[in-house]
């Protein structure tokens, strides 16, 4: 690995920083139990939108679901707030502009192509290198707040995962041979997030369908039932649309597993 540093220099992040609601103030530490957490308990107590939350290290660092995110330090691991006025349907959509967002933002930066497995699963081949977490508070059909949650694999090589995750997971830093400079990368991820999220003009939606791997596949979507199918395409909310034996289903939430291409549909 160079000399590309752990943890970005917020200094230098928020002079490069061209955003105008993301980013607007930050809380910095080296160690939180969640990004997640402690943003939505600053949006609770009133912090305004654009809030970014970022930290070296999680304690607790959390994905989809109960499961826990491995979070050492040289990973980026950072939530945003924003406050939209939206109906609670719409919170997959901010999943999906946001995986776009990285994918894209890290393609730019690194060279290195990132597929999505629906909903939020950041891929290189079959192994993870992030994803993204977005929780909601809401009061009647408006949303209350939204944080988005990013953790990315950057600077923290194989030798920092879990023996058990080890062949599923990946980095930056053992894709390329050598670390990356976090600010232009962290720089990126913020700019294209605010542009896909805040601009209908960028496409961003569709950017998300042209990296989603998931379509196409059969796929074992586990949520309040069991779903196995073929995932054909997704509607304009995010939801996946699957195909079955049985008939036709819209999935909006539940843990996407890629079949092999044989095999019976229920």
């Amino acid at each position: 690995m160079n000399s590309a540093s752990l943890s970005p220099d917020i200094t230098k992040v928020r002079q490069r920083l061209s955003t105008t609601v993301i980013g607007r103030s930050w809380h910095v530490a080296a160690e939180l139990p969640s990004t997640n957490s402690v943003a939505k308990q600053m949006a609770a107590a009133g912090a305004e939108e654009g809030l970014v939350v970022l930290c070296e290290r999680q304690a607790a660092g959390r994905g989809r679901g109960s499961h826990l995110w491995h979070s050492p330090p040289g990973g980026l691991w950072f939530s945003f707030l924003l406050r939209p006025q939206a109906v609670p349907r719409s919170v997959l959509r901010y999943t999906a502009l946001t995986a776009a967002a990285v994918a894209i933002a890290v393609e730019e930066v690194t060279g290195t192509p990132i597929d999505i497995h629906w909903p939020n699963d950041l891929m290189v081949g079959e192994r993870k290198i992030g994803g993204v977490l977005c929780e909601v508070a809401s009061s009647g059909t408006s949303l209350t707040y939204v944080v988005i949650g990013v953790g990315l694999n950057v600077n923290n090589g194989p030798e920092t995962f879990p023996p058990e995750l080890r062949p599923r997971t990946t980095s930056l830093v053992e894709l390329l041979g050598h670390g990356v400079e976090p600010e232009p990368l962290l720089v990126a991820i913020l700019e294209t997030a605010e542009r896909l999220i805040f601009d209908p003009t960028e496409g961003g939606f569709l950017r998300y369908r042209a990296r989603l791997s998931t379509i196409g596949h059969r796929v074992s979507i586990e949520g309040q039932q069991q779903v196995v199918g073929l995932a054909i395409d997704i509607d304009e909310s995010g939801q996946l649309l699957v195909t079955t034996a049985t008939g036709a289903f819209t999935i909006n939430h539940g843990h996407c597993r890629h079949l092999p291409a044989s095999g019976p549909s229920s």
